[in-house]
Parts: C-alpha cells; sequence; structure tokens
C-alpha cells in the first residue's frame, strides 16, 4: 500500500472530491465480505442449489454496479472522460438537465400566462412545446415565457390580441 505525502488541505480537498465514491466501495466490500463468509468460509466448498446461485449472481451483479458507478464518479470528479462508461453518463446528466429546465420553463409560462387575456392561446401553444423533444421545447418556451413575461397582449405567434403587430 502506498500513501501519498499529503498537507490536512489537500486531505480536505481529496475528502471533499472523492468521499462519496468511497462510500459506495465500502458498500460493495461489505456486501462481497458477506459473500466470502457466507459462500467461501469453508474449507470444503459446499454446494449451492439454484435460488442460492442465482442470489449469489444478483449479489455479484449489485457489487459490479455499484464499483462501476463508483469509478466513474471518481473518473468524472477528475475529468477523465475518455474511459468506457462515462460518455453516458455525461449524456444522462445533460438530459437531466434538459428535463429539469424544460418543467421549470413550463411551470414559469404557467404562471406569467394566468389571467392574461392569451392566457389560451399561450397555454396551447406550452402544451404543444411540452411535447416535443426537451432539447427542442426548451428555446420555444423560452421565446414563449418571454413573451407572456414582456407583452401585454401578445398571442403566441408575436401579434397583439388587439390587432396590432410586433
Amino acid at each position: 500500500m502506498y500513501v501519498p505525502l499529503t498537507t490536512q488541505k489537500d486531505r480536505i480537498t481529496i475528502s471533499l472530491a472523492v468521499d462519496g465514491c468511497f462510500v459506495s466501495v465500502n458498500r460493495a466490500r461489505l456486501l462481497l465480505q458477506e459473500i466470502l463468509e457466507d459462500m467461501f468460509s469453508d474449507a470444503k466448498q459446499k454446494s449451492i442449489d439454484s435460488y442460492d446461485a442465482e442470489m449469489l449472481g444478483n449479489k455479484l451483479s449489485i457489487i459490479n454496479d455499484v464499483l462501476f458507478d463508483a469509478q466513474i464518479m471518481y473518473e468524472l470528479t477528475v475529468g477523465n472522460n475518455t474511459i468506457p462508461g462515462t460518455d453516458i453518463h455525461l449524456e444522462c446528466s445533460k438530459r437531466a438537465l434538459d428535463i429539469a429546465k424544460c418543467e421549470q420553463l413550463g411551470r414559469d409560462l404557467y404562471d406569467a400566462a394566468k389571467g392574461r387575456e392569451d392566457e389560451a392561446a399561450l397555454m396551447e401553444a406550452r402544451s404543444e412545446a411540452l411535447n416535443l423533444p426537451d432539447r427542442e421545447a426548451i428555446p420555444r418556451l423560452e421565446a414563449l415565457l418571454t413573451l407572456a413575461r414582456n407583452k401585454k397582449n401578445a398571442t403566441p405567434d408575436g401579434a397583439n390580441i388587439e390587432g396590432g403587430n410586433k
């Protein structure tokens, strides 16, 4: 085992960066230790039935997943996105941000349109936008929200309800 020379400031930085993944590593280690004790501690290897084999496989799959997730967490924390698996995690993170942004824009637009003369038109345009993939919906929702916040009685196409144009 190698323990690098560090200062307290270094150790705090390291701890803040990787504690989360090592909590997962420890959980996986404890589960693996349980498997080793339950299944392999006898001097003579005992036979296991199909149920125990299935449970063993499930536990090993969980351990593998936890260790993989911990590795990905570490790799992304230190900025290494070149190992297999990091790309899908980055894409899912982007997707989650898009989902959150789309939902927030939808709520904000709902609130901004309340009580306006053009509320029905804005809600219809909002509904149409929310039926699009998030990355397409976001710019439409942003435009509708800007419209709802900046113009008193504008329709989603930008015309004024009283008959004037943009």
